[in-house]
């Protein structure tokens, strides 16, 4: 996966120079349709830094980071358009498993650096896959139930707040919009989130 193979060579050249370790809690929530059939979740984003310049202290840094989102139904059962418009299925079917497993790798750009404080804008590429299930409970050729999903590739735009608390620690808050295409069924995705964090540098 092309987003992928970004975030393996950003990785290995962060390892390169002056570097962070990025602990992320944010609560995300799906956007159009799928946002009417999900529900918003909390989650933790684990990332990597690093500082990249002449003498690693310019305004940009690379980053990769990867998250979990094991998002969860509003209703325990879909009508036959709520399916339609989620995983492509026909009839009432309960819909317990929407698993996005997320891997991102970008760049940040600090727009204003001012003593302790700075603001930053990013984006990344995303890349990842998608597993959704539905015990089904109309007539389908597997009554045991369907399984939807497969690979998924997008980005994510950034803005974002810190502060620096002392020369190895700062924290931050940013807001994040994600758009991305996944495989199957072919469908383009839409979510935001707002999340709080710390990052060590070593």
């Amino acid at each position: 996966m092309k987003s992928l193979s970004i975030a393996i060579l950003l990785f290995f050249f962060c390892t390169s120079a002056p570097s962070q370790i990025t602990v992320r809690v944010f609560n995300y929530w799906a956007a159009s349709e799928v946002g009417q059939a999900m529900k918003p979740l909390a989650s933790m984003e684990i990332g990597y830094l690093a500082r990249i310049g002449k003498n690693h202290d310019g305004p940009l840094q690379v980053r990769v980071a990867v998250t979990y989102l094991p998002v969860q139904p509003r209703l325990e059962a879909f009508s036959p358009m709520g399916v339609a418009l989620a995983g492509g299925f026909s009839g009432t079917s309960p819909y317990h498993q929407y698993d996005l497993f997320q891997f991102a790798g970008g760049v940040d750009y600090s727009f204003v650096a001012w003593k302790k404080f700075r603001a930053f804008l990013g984006g990344d590429f995303l890349g990842g896959f998608v597993q959704a299930g539905y015990i089904s409970a109309a007539p389908v050729p597997s009554p045991k139930g369907q399984k939807a999903g497969g690979a998924f590739a997008g980005g994510r735009l950034r803005l974002g707040v810190g502060y620096q608390v002392s020369a190895r620690v700062s924290l931050f808050a940013d807001l994040q919009r994600s758009m991305f295409m996944v495989s199957e069924p072919l469908a383009v995705r839409r979510a935001y989130d707002i999340g709080l964090g710390m990052r060590f540098s070593f």
